[in-house]
């Protein structure tokens, strides 16, 4: 029992220093930043927040960076770099408890990994991220059909991901009032299954998707006009099966940040 609550913010957004200093490396032109923040508070546990920031090709959705860290017990930050090559990786988080009340930049306990791709997947095949599903839906409907593939690089492996169909009552969908996505009525819905599987099917640990934090049977139920989810459903580890609906939707263009649109979801179980 507890509850948990997500955040997700699209914008244009700059890059830590870490990923400018490291061998060179310069974010493409062209680029997003997609912000996903998930707080999870269980009831008799430390309370977790799960964040994520990609950055990606507004043209196509291809990730070209991420940054994942935890706070709360086992914090950490993780640092991607997606390449023709491969993915690169590098871990911190704090070396002893003399560091838990240091900023991540002063942790001692680094770790550097590499991940190259399959041999089937060429520098060629785009490579998304898994909370990019959300630019996909919205900003790329054509390649979020039932039936369609995503490559996504996911934790430590590549992963395809297919949208299947999901029978979706759009009775059980409570709209919190009748401004929600600027609509007095609730407009048609589809629902989406997500269904994951290794591209390297020789790997000996396979690795299980996650999206949200969410893990397990993952389903949501989308809006047909603009592919904004409107419930999303999954397993959190420390609550089990939760259900996220849809709070709020709230896009916005400024002169300054031509892009910036929340969706906030949230859910109590």
């Amino acid at each position: 029992m507890g509850t948990a609550t997500v955040e997700i913010t699209l914008s244009a957004d700059v890059l830590p220093a870490l990923f400018s200093g490291h061998n060179g490396w310069q974010l493409p032109s062209g680029c997003l930043a997609l912000s996903t923040t998930t707080t999870v508070k269980p009831f008799l546990t430390a309370n977790k927040v799960l964040h994520s920031r990609v950055w990606f090709l507004a043209s196509s959705g291809e990730a070209v960076a991420r940054v994942r860290s935890r706070t709360g017990t086992d914090s950490y930050q993780k640092f991607y770099w997606v390449t023709a090559e491969g993915v690169r990786r590098i871990r911190l988080q704090p070396a002893g408890p003399d560091e838990f009340g240091l900023p991540p930049e002063q942790w001692t306990d680094r770790e550097e990994s590499f991940y190259p791709r399959p041999p089937q997947l060429t520098s060629m095949v785009p490579v998304s991220e898994p909370s990019l599903l959300f630019f996909h839906l919205t900003a790329q409907p054509t390649d979020c059909r039932i039936g369609s593939t995503l490559t996504v690089f996911n934790k430590k492996q590549f992963l395809q991901v297919r949208l299947a169909s999901l029978d979706a009552d759009a009775a059980e969908i409570q709209l919190p009032g009748n401004n929600l996505l600027g609509k007095n009525q609730p407009s048609p819905v589809h629902g989406i299954r997500l269904v994951s599987r290794p591209l390297n099917e020789a790997t000996e640990e396979r690795e299980e998707f996650s999206f949200l934090g969410l893990k397990g049977e993952i389903s949501m139920v989308v809006d047909d006009a603009s592919g904004i989810p409107l419930h999303i459903s999954g397993s959190l580890p420390t609550l089990g099966r939760i259900h996220f609906k849809l709070k709020e939707a709230i896009t916005s263009v400024t002169a300054a940040n031509p892009v910036n649109s929340g969706h906030t979801s949230s859910i109590r179980k």
